[in-house]
Protein backbone atom coordinates (compact mmCIF):
# COMPACT_ATOMS: atom_id res chain seq x y z
CA UNK A 1 0.00 0.00 0.00
CA UNK A 2 2.79 2.39 0.95
CA UNK A 3 4.75 1.59 -2.18
CA UNK A 4 1.80 2.21 -4.45
CA UNK A 5 1.12 5.61 -2.86
CA UNK A 6 4.80 6.55 -3.15
CA UNK A 7 4.82 5.38 -6.76
CA UNK A 8 1.80 7.54 -7.59
CA UNK A 9 3.41 10.56 -5.93
CA UNK A 10 6.65 9.94 -7.82
CA UNK A 11 4.85 9.65 -11.17
CA UNK A 12 2.90 12.84 -10.50
CA UNK A 13 6.12 14.64 -9.59
CA UNK A 14 7.77 13.57 -12.84
CA UNK A 15 4.74 14.65 -14.87
CA UNK A 16 4.70 18.07 -13.19
CA UNK A 17 8.42 18.50 -13.76
CA UNK A 18 8.11 17.59 -17.44
CA UNK A 19 5.23 19.99 -17.95
CA UNK A 20 7.03 22.83 -16.25
CA UNK A 21 10.08 22.31 -18.48
CA UNK A 22 8.04 23.46 -21.45
CA UNK A 23 7.09 26.76 -19.80
CA UNK A 24 9.03 29.73 -21.08
CA UNK A 25 10.26 32.35 -18.62
CA UNK A 26 9.20 35.86 -19.54
CA UNK A 27 10.45 38.61 -17.26
CA UNK A 28 7.87 41.18 -16.25
CA UNK A 29 8.27 44.79 -17.25
CA UNK A 30 8.42 47.50 -14.59
CA UNK A 31 4.86 48.54 -15.46
CA UNK A 32 3.61 44.95 -15.05
CA UNK A 33 5.39 44.67 -11.69
CA UNK A 34 3.85 47.92 -10.46
CA UNK A 35 0.38 46.93 -11.69
CA UNK A 36 0.61 43.52 -10.03
CA UNK A 37 1.88 45.02 -6.76
CA UNK A 38 -0.88 47.63 -6.74
CA UNK A 39 -3.53 45.00 -7.46
CA UNK A 40 -2.27 42.73 -4.68
CA UNK A 41 -2.03 45.62 -2.20
CA UNK A 42 -5.55 46.83 -2.95
CA UNK A 43 -7.06 43.34 -2.81
CA UNK A 44 -5.33 42.37 0.44
CA UNK A 45 -5.90 45.82 1.93
CA UNK A 46 -9.62 45.66 1.26
CA UNK A 47 -9.78 42.12 2.66
CA UNK A 48 -8.03 43.26 5.84
CA UNK A 49 -10.37 46.25 6.16
CA UNK A 50 -13.43 44.03 5.68
CA UNK A 51 -12.17 41.55 8.30
CA UNK A 52 -11.41 44.31 10.81
CA UNK A 53 -14.82 45.90 10.24
CA UNK A 54 -16.62 42.59 10.72
CA UNK A 55 -14.62 41.86 13.89
CA UNK A 56 -15.35 45.33 15.26
CA UNK A 57 -19.07 45.05 14.53
CA UNK A 58 -19.27 41.59 16.11
CA UNK A 59 -17.40 42.79 19.19
CA UNK A 60 -19.59 45.86 19.48
CA UNK A 61 -22.76 43.78 19.19
CA UNK A 62 -21.48 41.36 21.84
CA UNK A 63 -20.68 44.27 24.19
CA UNK A 64 -24.14 45.77 23.65
CA UNK A 65 -25.83 42.41 24.25
CA UNK A 66 -23.80 41.88 27.45
CA UNK A 67 -24.69 45.34 28.77
CA UNK A 68 -28.39 44.86 27.97
CA UNK A 69 -28.37 41.50 29.76
CA UNK A 70 -26.64 43.07 32.75
CA UNK A 71 -29.16 45.90 32.94
CA UNK A 72 -32.11 43.55 32.61
CA UNK A 73 -30.72 41.25 35.31
CA UNK A 74 -30.24 44.06 37.85
CA UNK A 75 -33.40 45.03 39.73
CA UNK A 76 -34.32 48.68 39.50
CA UNK A 77 -33.32 50.86 42.44
CA UNK A 78 -36.25 51.82 44.72
CA UNK A 79 -37.50 55.37 44.35
CA UNK A 80 -36.83 57.59 47.32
Amino acid sequence: MKKSILSIIAICSVVVMLQSCGAQYKPMTEEEIQAKATEMFQTEGQTAIDAATAECEAGMQAAVDAKVSELLATPPAPAI
